[in-house]
């Protein structure tokens, strides 16, 4: 494992300077996006739905290599092969989101998923485990992948250590090349070595879905997770011999996606930020069917926004936004229900912490967790899926938005890009970022540090402060950075007082 300090991030730190990355860079109609939604929330929110839409006008351009991917997958189920997915943070929910959905509509276990650190990850994340590929070959083969399956190796930047361990262990092992799944221009990866060996091998096939800038500066579990998870999930769940269909098909659900009708989530974003301005909690309640798009949203707040993650129940402090879901009274019911199987941890006794099935349950997302988060100050959101629309309950009032005409999973993607809406503006109303730049993301691997070092930079604009000078004083906040702490807007007081 790769120790977080300043000399192994100095020794290293070329392989991770990330800045020149489209996905990582600052997107023009967002820049004022923390002033705006205390302006005007309902602009706001038309202005993150705008560049949604334009993620899926791009999307019709892919039609003809998501049918490619489509056709690989039918041909391997055909054959007898399983169709693995992986990723690490976002990407490793999306493809842990995927298998609960496949398995919700399909009676077999041809899809399985994996991400950086176990099915732990999907609720909290594990530091380090991004950066190793070793790691990502492990996790491969301790799933059981073999010749003749096929694996998604799904990445939003094109960079991440962990995913392309994966996708070259997998190339050597199965005959069926595995795909790389990102979202930067390939010009951009090229400059990145793990990137450019993946790229330039024969051996994998690559799915470029360059997305372009995210609504909120390097936040990739918006528009490029969304991307990759409608990508992966139109060959998977539409595959046709009938390439004209299939792209109707596409044209069709992006159009009702397109066309979602945001106008009355403001009052529950104000409903949500108001109580958390009065220090209260949140517990949102939905049942399995919507439950991995619903934990995938509350658990990234975490990382994103340097907020406290879900608690075990050991612990005292609750998080701000919890999950349960509806109709469950036991833990091992809640998770399974969760996922649609037994959770998959990891019990290596090699690593200096624990991810295994134990610690994965003392996380309660069953209904007994209420009871227990309303010794704090709390507040119930439902959330109910309703044939062709979703019902947000929260306070003494009720909203719907409408998704017609689509399937299940598609559904799911739209709820997604509601409550990534929603999620982000609730922090803009809560302080925490600048302008569109997450001044309060968390440092907990090497790409997330460079990027905490970059914002830093880029607000205190002086070039008098040496970069030495900027990463020492970064790790020595980091050692005492506690969860409710911006570790960029701390590193600038100090130069500033």
């Amino acid at each position: 494992m790769i120790k977080l300090d300043a000399e192994n991030f100095i020794k290293l730190r070329e392989d991770f300077q990330l800045g020149s990355l489209l996905t990582e860079s600052s997107h023009p109609k967002t820049k004022n996006l923390s002033t705006l939604v205390h302006e005007d929330l309902n602009k706001a929110i038309t202005l993150l739905q705008s560049i949604d839409k334009d993620v899926f006008d791009n999307c019709e351009r892919y039609a003809p290599r998501i049918y490619e991917l489509a056709c690989h997958i039918q041909n391997v189920k055909e054959s007898g092969g399983k169709l693995f997915l992986c990723g690490c943070g976002a990407t490793g929910r999306l493809s842990l989101a995927i298998e609960t959905f496949y398995r919700q509509s399909y009676d077999d276990d041809f899809v399985k998923s994996f991400m950086a650190g176990g099915d732990y990850a999907l609720i909290k994340s594990v530091e380090s485990f991004e950066d190793s590929k070793d790691f990502g070959a492990r996790q491969l083969n301790d799933l059981g992948f073999k010749d003749g399956d096929l694996l998604l190796a799904i990445t939003e930047g094109g960079e991440t250590s962990f995913v392309i361990g994966a996708c070259e262990a997998a190339s050597q092992i199965s005959h069926v090349n595995p795909f790389f799944i990102y979202c930067n221009p390939d010009e951009q990866l090229m400059s990145v070595d793990r990137s450019r060996q993946v790229i330039e091998n024969e051996n994998i096939k690559k799915l470029n879905l360059t997305t372009g800038p995210m609504a909120l500066a390097g936040s990739t579990r918006m528009q490029a997770s969304t991307m990759q998870m409608l990508a992966v999930s139109l060959a998977l769940f539409d595959y046709h011999a009938d390439y004209s269909y299939f792209e109707k098909q596409l044209t069709d659900i992006l159009q009702t996606l397109k066309e979602l009708e945001l106008s009355e989530l403001s009052k529950m974003i104000e409903f949500e930020s108001n109580h958390y301005k009065n220090d209260g909690f949140i517990t949102y309640i939905t049942s399995s069917l919507s439950a991995m798009t619903v934990l995938t949203d509350t658990t990234e707040r975490s990382p994103t926004f340097s907020l406290r993650g879900f608690e075990k129940t050991n612990e005292k402090d609750p998080a701000l936004a919890f999950l349960v879901i509806k109709d469950t009274d036991d833990i091992k019911q809640a998770w399974s229900q969760l996922l649609n199987r037994t959770p998959r941890c990891l019990e290596w006794q090699d690593i200096p912490f624990k991810l295994d099935l134990e610690e994965l349950y003392l996380f309660d997302i069953s209904e007994k967790s209420i009871e227990r988060r309303n010794a704090f100050k709390n507040e119930l959101i439902g959330i109910d899926k309703k044939q062709d629309l979703y019902e947000f309950n929260f306070g003494e009032e009720s909203i719907q938005i409408a998704v017609p005409n689509l399937k299940p999973i598609y559904q799911e993607i739209a709820l997604k890009t509601i409550l990534n809406i929603q999620s982000t503006l609730i922090m803009g109303l809560l302080g925490r970022y600048e302008y569109n730049m997450m001044s309060y993301v968390k440092p907990s691997n090497l790409k997330l540090i460079d990027r905490c070092l970059r914002y830093i930079k880029e607000i205190l604009n002086d070039e008098k402060i040496s970069e030495e000078e900027l990463i020492n004083t970064l790790f020595s906040e980091i050692k005492n950075l506690t969860p409710d702490e911006a570790i960029v807007l701390k590193v600038v007081s100090k130069f500033k007082s």
